[in-house]
């Protein structure tokens, strides 16, 4: 039995220290089948306000993030549901570095496909999910 925690983020920028988490994604896969979820919005630590830009690339809005927990609200939460288990995802590293700068560091071993993508298909022009899905 191999458990895996598939992990994905949405911020309102790129630097962990001046932006925020503002949604987690987050399923668990137990021989690569779904046999738990986890997702949330969060309201931003940092500012309230979501860039157009942002707004653009993850389609979640200001007016989404009103009702939305504080990241301390659900922090016990995500790390239980993390567990131990290996964390695997796109670029895995910047989702992970926004964790650390949010005070949790998992245990379990950081995968990334990305670099698996750029290891085993060093020709390709682009290395998105959406390209690689195309590509498969």
């Amino acid at each position: 039995m191999t458990e895996l925690i598939v992990l994905d983020l949405e911020t309102t920028g790129l630097e962990p220290k001046t932006n925020s988490i503002i949604e987690i994604a987050a399923v668990l896969l137990n021989d690569g089948k779904v046999v738990d979820k986890f997702q949330t919005f969060i309201k931003p630590s940092k500012s309230n306000k979501i860039s157009a830009t942002v707004s653009t690339l993850t389609n979640i809005k200001s007016e989404d993030l009103v009702d939305a927990p504080a990241f301390s609200e659900i922090r016990e939460q995500l790390i239980e549901f993390v567990g131990d288990r290996p964390v695997i995802g796109h670029n895995i590293g910047f989702d992970l570095d926004f964790l650390k700068a949010s005070q949790i560091n998992f245990t379990g071993e950081g995968l990334d496909t990305l670099e698996l993508a750029y290891t085993i298909l060093p020709k390709l022009k682009f290395y998105s999910l959406e390209y690689l899905a195309y590509f498969y």
